[in-house]
């Protein structure tokens, strides 16, 4: 048998402001060749190790071995001179940089001495060996989240690495581009690179991988071919055989809350991403925006909560004009929305959780807070929506994802607005905390009307009253959830499809 490229022995790590064990006593062989997927439930260590692994964080104890020599890293640059690289959960790209530029910035050489007509014909080869075209000279702002990641994918190749590491690259993509994410992995794997791929969809694990493990509170407690298991009994493992079932209900009031009245919302470099969109939410109601990430979606939810220009058209909220309102304003009225970027807009990463529980009451003006019953408040709040994590003053960059994401929707929906937008509510979930979610967004609907903007059309026929799908930038269906009504159906409407439009 070929020995491991890279052996992960023991390693252990326990983060000093909460003494949380984030890892313990993990143990991990990567060969080449060979497709290994990692699963766990949010705040399992599933991040922590990939980030001792790519040298953002540093392990108490324990070793690794890559291609035979010690390996220690001392932070990204040097993993990736060494021959590792990392696709991150959260795209980070240069917005105003060309895609071009944002690849230089990737190069193991920092672009130094870098002849830039040798390097673009280098880069187009790349592109063609990997079917990932993307315009080269235009801005990365302009580019779709699926060209995003087809960005990161194409920093990582460029420098030849043995271990590739891709951290829930699944999340924000369409079906379609999955597909050609699969296949760029599976040429990975036949060219003899050794990849970790990170998910919380069991059948996605079994479409891929080669083996399987599972971690759960820092150790590992499975590792096997994925021919030696079931997905029941990986769900067995990871949630112990816990499951729910959702019942969607009709609206409960014909009041109409929140109408958008064909509105045009400005895009990057001037253009119009939304083009006369139309829709109208009541309270008792989820109203799901879905359709293939970067299709307006994101710019329609910044429109309506006044945090990009609308060209024309009306946001009515409460029979009163809100169109060109601030966020802050529009909070005020009891308006309010979750952003798609939890990292740099939904949350203040170096504060503490606490304060980004808290933020929206020093925004109204309590200045003066009771400490006590804040923190009680806060507390009670995590623990009611399943946060784990280790202080209350903890920095929020410490946790998960996923843990993140349920702080965040703890916070919103505990401000008891009269209507919520959020943007992907259902990101980095694991299975158990998605149907917790799910649960009290059904729950939350009765005091309040919901619009989700989504690309997950089957987690939005368990919860939604209606759907509305949007391609380049239109409204292209519109439809009641009703029995009968099935994924592959809706997903025929993603590329512009309008027959049969409701």
């Amino acid at each position: 048998m070929s020995k491991p490229v890279l052996e992960i022995n023991d390693l252990n790590k326990t983060y000093d402001t909460s003494g949380a064990k984030a890892l313990d006593g993990v143990t991990l062989d990567l060969f080449s060749g060979e497709i290994t997927t990692l699963l766990g439930e949010n705040a399992a260590g599933k991040t922590t190790l990939m980030k001792v692994i790519m040298g953002i964080e540093k392990p108490d104890s324990g070793s690794m071995v890559f291609k035979g020599k010690k390996y220690l890293p001392s932070g990204p640059h040097f993993a990736n001179e060494k021959g590792l690289g990392m696709v991150p959960q959260s795209i980070k790209v240069v917005d105003r940089l060309t895609v071009i530029e944002n690849l230089v910035l990737g190069l193991r050489s920092n672009g130094k001495n870098i002849r830039m007509k040798h390097y673009r014909e280098c880069v187009r080869e790349l592109m063609k060996k990997y079917f990932l075209q993307l315009p080269l000279d235009n801005e990365v702002a302009s580019l779709s989240t699926g060209q995003r990641q087809k960005l990161e994918i194409l920093r990582v190749l460029q420098n030849s690495p043995d271990v590739i590491i891709f951290d829930e690259p699944t999340t924000l993509i369409s079906d379609r581009e999955k597909e050609e994410l699969f296949e760029i992995i599976a040429k990975l794997r036949s060219q003899g690179k050794a990849v970790v791929f990170i998910t919380h969809k069991l059948r996605e694990a079994f479409s891929i991988s080669d083996k399987i493990v599972v971690l759960r509170l820092g150790k590992v407690v499975f590792s096997n071919s994925r021919y030696k298991t079931s997905i029941e009994e990986l769900h067995e493992l990871l949630y112990g055989g816990e499951s729910c079932t959702l019942s969607v209900q009709l609206p409960t009031s014909d009041e109409s809350l929140l109408r958008v009245h064909e509105v045009s919302v400005e895009g990057s470099s001037n253009t119009e991403a939304v083009k006369g969109v139309s829709l109208e939410v009541r309270r008792g109601e989820i109203l799901f925006v879905s359709g293939v990430a970067g299709n307006g979606q994101e710019e329609l939810l910044d429109g309506i909560f006044g945090m990009r220009r609308i060209l024309s058209g009306r946001v009515i909220f409460e029979g009163k004009d809100v169109t060109g309102l601030r966020p802050f304003e529009l909070r005020k009225l009891g308006l309010a929305a979750l952003h798609y970027d939890r990292d740099n807009i939904a949350s203040c990463r170096d504060s503490s959780i606490r304060d980004n529980l808290l933020v929206y009451s020093l925004s109204n003006g309590k200045w003066v807070i009771e400490e006590k019953k804040h923190v009680l408040s806060a507390r009670r709040l995590l623990c009611d929506y399943g946060v784990t994590f280790g202080e209350i003053e903890d920095p929020v960059s410490s946790l998960s994802g996923g843990n993140l994401q349920k702080l965040l929707l703890a916070r919103e929906i505990s401000c008891e607005p009269k209507v919520l937008l959020l943007g992907e509510p259902f990101r980095g979930l694991d299975v158990k905390s998605l149907e917790s979610v799910k649960l009290l967004l059904t729950e939350a609907k009765k005091r309040m009307a919901i619009v989700a903007f989504s690309a997950d059309v089957d987690e939005a026929l368990t919860i939604a009253d209606r759907i509305l799908i949007i391609s380049e930038g239109r409204v292209v269906y519109s439809s009641d959830v009703r029995p009968g009504l099935s994924a592959p159906d809706l997903r025929k409407y993603f590329f512009g499809a309008t027959e049969g439009l409701e």
